[in-house]
């Protein structure tokens, strides 16, 4: 499971990047009226163990993250081996509207990554890595007007839909086939239509970034948590993540229990901790003693307020 996490980190900054490109051209294929949009939603299941939906262009305009997000996907870069990656491409995610990942935890790797609102100016066809080599070995107009291109690698290898003109849909791994199931057969001539926007059910839509971690993912996370953390994991069905404006400062946590009960202690826990983690790890971590902890049912949430200290820290990032 971790093997696949190290290889997601690049490919999550990567990919949609150099999906990024000009429009395709027209298919003058005569497809039926492109109504349909539900093919997000059959996608991205949900036994997706690992979700993450994100706006590149605001998390990057955003004076605070801005900088931090800038750094991160550098680092991200300058690890990666994946010929998807080429030099101009940070600069095309930082331009995209809105990034959505599904990962489910098998191997090979199983991922969808779905890129909407991608700049125009670059061919899709065109992009080159570093070394002046293209990530596509072939590409092939669908009968329904998709223009499908298989990756290059086989490590796992993938496939990437041109929907539209500003979505691009990849397939990595096993999920490669239900992308074509679901794009191309299920649909016939019927051309897919990009929704308007790829936010999972439940998420925050004005959240720059958000991420739910459930599955073999939480059950990884939680064989390895220490004894003081185990009322937080047990019976957890899942945690959604999400981080506000760099402005609000917000970062809310939901986590959802099997039983009541396991969210009572759970939350008993949490007010534990934010208490003894400054004390413990950092006093830079001081602002958790100010955070909200509320249980409604089976769900417990925590809401902390970074201070602007702590952003500020975060915003000069970029010069260390």
């Amino acid at each position: 499971m971790m093997r696949s996490l190290r290889f997601l980190v690049p490919l999550l900054v990567a990919m949609p990047l150099a999906c990024a490109g000009r429009a395709a051209p027209e298919s003058r294929v005569s497809v039926a009226a492109a109504d349909d949009t539900g093919w997000v939603r059959d996608i991205v299941d949900g036994s997706r163990d690992l979700t993450v939906n994100l706006h590149p262009k605001k998390l990057s305009h955003d004076p605070i993250y801005g900088p931090l997000v800038r750094k991160a996907s550098r680092l991200a870069a300058g690890e990666s081996r994946s010929s998807y990656l080429g030099s101009t491409t940070l600069e095309v995610l930082e331009q995209s509207d809105e990034v959505l990942l599904a990962v489910r935890s098998s191997h090979p790797l199983d991922a969808v990554i779905i890129v909407s609102g991608v700049p125009s100016g670059v061919d899709v066809e065109k992009v080159r890595d570093d070394d002046g080599r293209s990530p596509w070995k072939e590409a092939t107009r669908m009968p329904n007007g998709l223009l499908a291109l298989s990756s290059r690698e086989s490590n796992p290898p993938g496939t990437l839909y041109v929907v539209g003109e500003r979505t691009w849909v990849l397939g990595v791994g096993p999920a490669a086939e239900r992308l074509h199931e679901r794009l191309v057969e299920r649909g016939g001539r019927t051309t897919p239509r990009a929704p308007s926007t790829l936010a999972p059910s439940g998420n925050q839509k004005d959240a720059p970034l958000s991420i739910k971690l459930q599955g073999e993912l939480l059950d990884s996370l939680r064989g390895v948590a220490r004894s003081g953390l185990r009322p937080i994991f047990d019976q957890l069905s899942y945690v959604r993540l999400a981080l506000a404006s760099g402005d609000q400062g917000n970062l809310e946590a939901v986590f959802l229990y099997e039983q009541d009960k396991a969210a009572e202690r759970a939350k008993g826990r949490a007010q534990e901790l934010i208490t003894v983690v400054p004390e413990k790890i950092s006093p830079n971590l001081a602002f958790l003693r100010d955070a909200t902890i509320e249980r409604s049912g089976r769900s417990v949430q925590v809401t902390a307020k970074l201070p602007r200290q702590f952003l500020r820290g975060l915003a000069d990032a970029e010069k260390e």
